[in-house]
């Protein structure tokens, strides 16, 4: 089944130590319709603070000030084969056992010419640092 993906840029602002700072992170969040609405973004948000705890502050010794949605990008709407690619993913079909015959193990009937891109890592997002008035 179809869905639409799109992917939130979020900053979560906190305090700690009496200093606000912020962290950004990307959300992905999933539709029926290619539409975002506020339970949504609400959700979103939800998920930006969830990510920071878990993250950056496990022992919540800081306080989310505020979360804002910096963007939204509607990446295209497809299934989550399609979306996932050749990355693993919860759910992901098992491959059809190699019988040695390229043609028969291709899903078009059609042997490429190419080889496959094999052992490439999985991707992971880098934490943008803070910034703060003592480092400018």
């Amino acid at each position: 089944m179809k869905k639409h993906y799109f992917l939130l840029a979020a900053q979560v602002i906190y305090q700690k130590d009496k200093l606000e700072r912020s962290r950004n992170f990307n959300i992905l969040i999933m539709s029926d319709t290619k539409t975002v609405n506020r339970a949504q973004l609400g959700r979103a948000q939800q998920q930006a603070q969830v990510r920071y705890f878990t993250e950056f502050d496990s022992e919540q010794k800081s306080n989310v000030v505020d979360v804002f949605i910096q963007g939204v990008s509607h990446l295209g709407e497809m299934t989550e084969a399609e979306f996932h690619g050749e990355f693993d993913y919860p759910g992901k079909p098992e491959p059809e056992p190699d019988t040695g015959n390229p043609v028969e193990n291709d899903a078009d009937g059609m042997a490429d010419s190419a080889p496959g891109i094999t052992d490439s890592e999985p991707l992971t997002e880098t934490p943008v640092e803070d910034v703060t008035k003592d480092d400018i």
